[in-house]
């Protein structure tokens, strides 16, 4: 799996005295991923949305929450969620339900809709 680097679409971040958030969604060809870190004031919010898409936890230990499907991963601690699914094996309801966790997700830390890239300007020829 390459990550490359995470693209500044799709990053929102906000910053108060008190906390630090970020989102951050990265699409290719091929997978879909996912990155936040937040406080832990949030995380019990951020986990109940989780456990609503993805179901119960495949493994859940001291610190760290995991699931695991056919096609994706996911890891969430209390101040920080990654998640990858991979495209070429995903359905395209699979892929919408990743989509509709990130909208989700994203309005449980807070934080903006995942802006849409800006479209290029046609020439004027």
């Amino acid at each position: 799996m390459t990550l490359g680097s995470w693209a500044a679409y799709g990053q929102t971040t906000s910053t108060t005295k008190s906390e630090k958030t970020g989102f951050y969604v990265h699409e290719t060809d091929t997978e879909y991923l996912l990155k936040a870190n937040f406080s832990t004031e949030r995380s019990k919010r951020f986990l109940e949305v989780l456990k609503a898409h993805l179901g119960n936890p495949a493994q859940v230990n001291e610190k760290t929450t995991f699931w695991e499907g056919a096609n994706y991963s996911a890891m969430f601690t209390n101040q920080s969620f990654k998640a990858s699914l991979d495209k070429e094996k995903a359905s395209s309801k699979q892929l919408a339900s990743f989509k509709k966790l990130t909208e989700e997700l994203q309005a449980a830390l807070g934080q903006a809709k995942t802006p849409t890239p800006p479209t290029p300007p046609s020439p004027n020829w």
